[in-house]
C-alpha cells in the first residue's frame, strides 16, 4: 500500500476492488472512489514505492499490462507503463 496525494494505491494477491476486476495493482481517491488505474499484473505484488508521478513495484509476475516485465516495473500515476 502507497499513499501518494489524494490517491492510495494497493497491491496483493487481489483480482477484485469493489466488485470491480483490479488484477493484483489499484488505486483508491481520497473519497474511497476506486479510479480507472489499472496497470493488470499477473501474480502478486510485494512492494510498491512511489517517486514524483511513478510507481515502482517489484513482484512476482511476468507480465503487467500483457507485456513481459519480470520481478520489476515502473508504472506512472496515469496508468502508463514504463518499457
Amino acid at each position: 500500500m502507497m499513499l501518494a496525494g489524494n490517491t492510495l494505491y494497493l497491491g496483493g494477491s487481489f483480482t477484485h476492488i469493489h466488485g470491480v476486476s483490479r488484477n493484483r495493482l489499484a488505486a483508491i481517491g481520497c473519497d474511497g472512489t476506486l479510479l480507472p488505474w489499472k496497470p493488470n499484473a499477473n501474480g502478486p505484488i510485494h512492494t510498491i514505492a512511489y517517486s514524483g508521478r511513478t510507481l515502482y513495484i517489484a513482484v512476482s509476475f511476468r507480465a503487467l499490462g500483457g507485456n513481459l516485465a519480470v520481478r520489476m516495473a515502473s508504472v506512472n500515476s496515469d496508468g502508463t507503463i514504463n518499457w
